[in-house]
């Protein structure tokens, strides 16, 4: 056998384990494409939870760290305040402030969640700035009696 068939052979060979390469990748990548698909569709829900038993969650001193931070994710994402109507504040919305005054003065509530919830109510319910800042005031305050 000549060189030159060799060197064709080989390059042959070579040329044809490419494209088996290629048509290997191509097959996988489809795949992918559709499990992640399917993926999508199926989302996972998040549990459905009323703002009542948000509310208990942050009221009961057994309540976790990990417990309070759920709520608060769970109530900035899903429980808008209600809209505000003059300088009184509805029976609703002062169950909401209820919720910050409870969050701030937990025992297990953490300076970095009281900050998270804080910034982020702020942001979602820009025109209850105030009341939440005196909530949360109040709810540390609280918390500071217990300890002294």
């Amino acid at each position: 056998m000549s060189t030159t068939a060799l060197i064709l052979l080989i390059g042959g060979a070579v040329a044809l384990l490419l494209v088996a390469v290629l048509v290997i990748m191509l097959l996988n990548s489809k795949n992918t494409k559709k499990i992640s698909k399917d993926i999508k569709k199926e989302k996972i829900k998040e549990p459905e939870v009323t703002f009542e038993e948000l509310l208990a969650i942050v009221k009961s001193k057994r309540s976790s760290a990990n417990d309070l931070s759920k709520a608060v994710i769970q109530l900035v994402r899903h429980f808008p305040f209600p809209e505000k109507k003059g300088n009184v504040l509805s029976d609703e919305a002062k169950k909401y402030l209820d919720f910050v005054f409870s969050v701030a003065s937990h025992p297990n509530a953490n300076a970095k969640l009281i900050a998270f919830m804080d910034k982020e109510l702020k942001r979602a319910n820009p025109s209850y700035k105030v009341e939440i800042d005196v909530y949360e005031d109040r709810g540390l305050n609280l918390r500071r009696k217990k300890a002294a």
